[in-house]
């Protein structure tokens, strides 16, 4: 390799540890988690308050310890449930085939 391609290299990978430092740092806990339902919200709650939460028939979200996570889903490919456990403001969990979006708001 060239000095030229050494000098990009480095930048390259300069630019890429700023960038994960700034994303992992500059992320904020959410207070807490809004939930929707075919595009209509559902309700917000606090994620200081430990809960079980039925959305519709098709899936249950479990709020414990600051965090939230898909508990049930009745959907064939359980991506919504194996999303586990979010916290950080912009999270989100998304059930596609029951149009169940969950995210975590700071208000």
């Amino acid at each position: 390799m060239k000095r030229n391609d050494w000098i990009l290299a480095t930048a390259v990978l300069l630019a890429a540890g700023v960038l994960g430092v700034y994303l992992l740092l500059g992320r904020q806990t959410g207070s807490y988690v809004m939930i929707s339902k075919d595009n209509e919200e559902i309700g917000t709650y606090s994620l200081k308050d430990d809960r079980v939460i039925d959305v519709g028939e098709g899936n249950r979200l479990e709020i414990k310890d600051g965090a939230v996570h898909m508990l049930y889903a009745d959907c064939l490919d359980q991506i919504c449930v194996h999303t586990g456990w979010i916290d950080q403001e912009h999270d989100m969990i998304v059930c596609m085939p029951n149009k169940v979006v969950v995210q975590i708001v700071e208000q």
